[in-house]
């Protein structure tokens, strides 16, 4: 489904109606296509890439969290997690998501709950993460509850403002172009992100 949907994006042929599938990948994908080719190795390799760097960020999250033992014992089994390396290997968003998720989770971390700039690159990597798997939403009223646990009480509504600012900067662009096409409001998928 997203290799041809990457095809159809390279060759400049629109979509009609609203998304059914997050289009992030899809439009990385056909990026890739349109200045590279329709090789597949290139997107694996990338792919590869991002896994590797998803194990960095666990090994340093768990360094920072847990201690130096826990943080490369996390990274060096993600690495060896036999479901992580097979879907290095496909055309599918599930490396795009675990990279992004990750990196959302590391930023927060970075930011302790109480530094706006950081929490609103937190917020647009959450909102890149929602459009490659839109069910991370559900998590913005949790890390909302976060930020007011952790952040000073003066800066709480600066803090998740911030956050929710770099969310919807990253995701309106998907909600516009489906509101122009279909005259709804649809955040980023039809389906919701229900699966």
């Amino acid at each position: 489904y997203y290799h041809d949907w990457a095809v159809r994006i390279s060759r400049g042929e629109a979509t009609t109606g609203t998304y059914e599938m997050t289009p992030l990948y899809a439009w990385a994908l056909g990026a890739l296509f349109k200045t590279f080719g329709y090789g597949l190795l290139l997107p694996r390799l990338l792919q590869a890439f991002a896994g590797a760097g998803t194990c960095a960020m666990v090994a340093w999250l768990g360094l920072r969290i847990f201690g130096r033992a826990e943080g490369i014992v996390a990274g060096l089994a993600l690495a060896l997690y036999g479901p992580a390396l097979f879907h290095e290997a496909q055309i599918m968003k599930t490396v795009l998501t675990v990279t992004l998720s990750t990196a959302t989770a590391a930023v927060l971390w970075r930011s302790g709950g109480s530094r706006p700039r950081v929490l609103a690159a937190a917020g647009a990597l959450a909102g890149l993460t929602a459009l490659a798997q839109e069910n991370i939403n559900i998590t913005l009223p949790i890390l909302l509850g976060w930020i007011a646990w952790r952040a000073p009480r003066g800066r709480r509504l600066l803090c998740g403002a911030a956050l929710v600012a770099g969310f919807v900067i990253v995701v309106s662009p998907a909600t516009i172009r489906n509101y122009a096409v279909s005259g709804d409001f649809v955040l980023i998928t039809s389906g919701g992100g229900e699966v």
